[in-house]
């Protein structure tokens, strides 16, 4: 999957965040401190991205669907939902399929509305949220998000299969994520993810 990331030199990034880091000493602003922050990451050569328009750029399948979804990393599974006349859907990871509990929910900024049938409310997916191996590193796993390209949506709960390319994320700010890690998921790890649906 290609991710449309907001990069910068870090030379040009430190600069930018001495900056803030000065007139923070000044004038305590929680945007000043987000924006820091971005250039904090950016210093230290992690990208950034925008999830909305990520998710607007994304290639859909036949029935609208992004071809992407997120979740809390410490999740199995999440639930895609996109009611009519919405241009933001939810991505659910909580065991709730209608009901998330507090952060296991992303919404997200499609831009657009879904297209659906005279009798149709809402597009749904279910997808496997990719298993984080060590090699992306040692991250709390509830306070981080996997992003992934999905092969196919399931339609149900138990149909759901895993997918190959994701990327780990932190939230920062609004829609700005920074990139924490990428990794490809193995044949074997995609077996063993596969299980899930068994439990």
């Amino acid at each position: 999957m290609e991710l449309q990331e907001i990069t910068m030199s870090k030379a040009e990034a430190r600069r930018r965040l001495d900056q803030y880091r000065a007139g923070l000493r000044r004038k305590a602003d929680a945007e000043w401190s987000a924006a820091g922050e971005a250039y904090r990451q950016l210093a230290n050569g992690h990208p950034l991205v925008d999830l909305d328009r990520v998710f607007q750029r994304a290639p859909v399948d036949e029935r609208g669907r992004p071809r992407l979804a997120i979740a809390r990393a410490d999740r199995p599974q999440v639930h895609f939902q996109w009611e009519r006349g919405e241009t933001r859907a939810v991505f659910n990871a909580s065991a709730r399929s209608w009901h998330p509990a507090p952060g296991l929910a992303v919404t997200v900024g499609l831009g657009v509305t879904p297209k659906l049938g005279e009798n149709q409310y809402r597009l749904e997916g279910w997808s496997l949220v990719p298993m984080v191996p060590p090699s992306a590193g040692a991250h709390a796993l509830a306070s981080h998000h996997v992003l992934w390209e999905v092969e196919e949506w399931a339609n149900s709960i138990l149909r759901a299969t895993p997918d190959r390319d994701p990327y780990l994320l932190r939230h920062l700010r609004g829609t700005l994520w920074v990139v924490v890690a990428s990794w490809d998921l193995t044949d074997i790890e995609r077996a063993v993810m596969d299980g899930r649906r068994l439990a």
